[in-house]
């Protein structure tokens, strides 16, 4: 159980964490429009119904990570996968993306909203209003790739059977039918990220009623850090984020590093103690796709690491000052943090539901960790 001065900064990045959510009303309409592309690509009768094509989400809205945009005019992006069980051989990369962009185009509601093609993927773009849009990815299952991963790195079944390979137009076998196709593996990941969450996000799915909370909104302190974590790069970087740190490398060291802690404050500490102790060089692999080394682009582009340094740098600044138990400080982290306007927000609402935030308590670190864990794929 947590001390009382704890559980006030506890609470208070819990509510803050509750502002960076996408709101309800967003995630019914980003999963009523996702669901309803599904359905039109794979209708009955279709090209893609007779291969059994499915869309699911992947990235921050499968693992329950995303954040309202830092500028209020940006979108929400939602990263989806569209399955189609061909086999590799059936049709080149070109042929598949190809046949997802003649359905949409069949559609005069998707014919508006499609975008220029992207490298990987299509992109259907919403009203101003709705403000999201939607990324499809064209995959197909990737057998050898899933015997690879389980035979190879050893990986579990969970981890390895939904191996797949997509599309990309910038690869040199785009146009080749029997060529090699880039892999992925965005479920095995997720699966990855779960398990690292298992044991408290069994207690939250016990706790409450799925009725009154829906799945979405029951989340484990990970699931609220690695918010807070991207919120902070955010707003660190503003409009000028180049080089930001990627929030697929935030999310797989937090997810690292946690430890199934039940509040927020000690899975902070944990992930930026650890984060900060790590090497300027080191290199971090994807867990569920051991091949792909996240900081690869790190070699090629050296800015990113170095701004990478600088964020981790600022980030233990800044939790040193939460932590500090001076409210001038205090104060001035969670500002630079998470903006001025959600943090009084979030004060505001525990305020009504009858819990006072302070900003004022006296402590230390909650947890210290002299020899953090090195996360997967850790190397100097």
């Amino acid at each position: 159980m947590l001390l009382d001065k704890y559980a006030k900064a506890n609470d208070l990045l819990e509510a803050i964490s509750d502002e960076l959510d996408i709101p309800e009303s967003m995630y019914k309409a980003a999963k009523s429009h996702y669901e309803s592309v599904g359905k039109w690509l794979a209708q009955e009768g279709t090209y893609f119904q007779q291969f059994n094509g499915t869309i699911f989400t992947q990235g921050s809205f499968m693992l329950g990570t995303m954040i309202r945009p830092y500028d209020e005019n940006q979108d929400y992006d939602i990263d989806l996968v569209f399955r189609v069980d061909i086999p590799k051989g059936y049709l080149s990369q070109y042929d598949l993306k190809n046949k997802v962009e003649q359905r949409l185009l069949e559609s005069n509601v998707y014919r508006r909203l499609l975008q220029p093609e992207k490298q990987r993927c299509w992109t259907l773009k919403y009203s101003n209003s709705e403000r999201f849009h939607l990324d499809i990815l064209p995959a197909i299952p990737d057998v050898d790739f899933a015997v690879h991963l389980n035979e190879s790195f050893k990986l579990a079944k969970e981890l390895s059977v939904d191996a797949l390979a997509i599309t990309d137009n910038k690869d040199d076998h785009y146009y080749n039918r029997h060529g090699m196709w880039p892999q992925s593996n965005p479920l095995g990941f997720g699966n990855w990220f779960k398990s690292r969450m298992e044991e408290r996000y069994t207690i939250l799915k016990e706790a409450y009623d799925i009725q009154q909370v829906p799945e979405y909104k029951r989340k484990t302190p990970l699931q609220r850090v690695v918010q807070i974590l991207k919120r902070h790069r955010d707003m660190m970087y503003g409009s000028n984020g180049e080089h930001k740190p990627a929030s697929i490398i935030i999310t797989t060291l937090a997810a690292s590093y946690y430890n199934n802690e039940d509040n927020i404050i000690s899975a902070l500490s944990r992930a930026v103690t650890g984060i900060n102790a790590l090497n300027d060089d080191f290199i971090l692999k994807n867990p569920a796709h051991p091949d792909e080394i996240f900081t690869d682009k790190w070699n090629n582009e050296p800015e990113k690491r170095v701004e990478f340094n600088r964020w981790k740098a600022q980030l233990y600044r800044d939790y040193s000052d939460l932590v500090s138990g001076d409210s001038t400080r205090i104060q001035k982290a969670m500002y630079s943090a998470f903006d001025e306007s959600v943090v009084k927000e979030a004060a505001y609402n525990l305020t009504n539901r009858g819990s006072t935030p302070s900003v004022l308590y006296d402590n230390k670190p909650f947890v210290q960790i002299k020899d953090p864990i090195k996360p997967y794929g850790y190397s100097n």
